[in-house]
C-alpha cells in the first residue's frame, strides 16, 4: 500500500491538521511498532496473504514517525478495510 489519503496536499505529512491522513508510528514496543492512520488505491488489499506498506512520500528529518515500511497481514486486529462494490451493471456485454 503505498497511497496515503493525503488531506491537503500543499503540506507535508507532519504538517496536516488532521494526523491520520498520512499513516505514523504512534508507538514502539519490544513487539514490534503501533500505527495510526489511511493509505488508499490498494485494490484487492483485503484478500492478499500480506500488504505490503510504503511511504507514498520523501519525508524530512522531523517526520520520521511517518517514515515507515512493513508487511502486515490484512487481517491483522486493528486493520479496516473499506471497499466500494464495482456497479452491478459494469460487467454486462452490451
Amino acid at each position: 500500500m503505498v497511497t496515503d489519503a493525503k488531506g491537503n496536499r500543499s503540506l507535508g505529512p507532519g504538517k496536516q491538521r488532521d494526523p491520520n491522513v498520512y499513516l505514523r508510528i504512534t508507538e514502539v514496543r519490544d513487539d514490534g511498532i503501533v500505527v495510526r492512520g489511511a493509505k488508499a488505491h490498494q485494490s484487492g488489499a483485503a484478500i492478499a496473504h500480506e500488504n505490503i506498506v510504503v511511504p507514498t512520500t520523501s519525508m524530512g528529518p522531523d517526520e520520521k514517525e511517518y517514515a515507515v515500511a512493513f508487511a502486515i497481514s490484512p487481517d491483522t486486529a486493528g486493520v479496516v478495510h473499506i471497499a466500494e462494490a464495482p456497479a452491478p451493471n459494469a460487467r454486462v456485454p452490451r
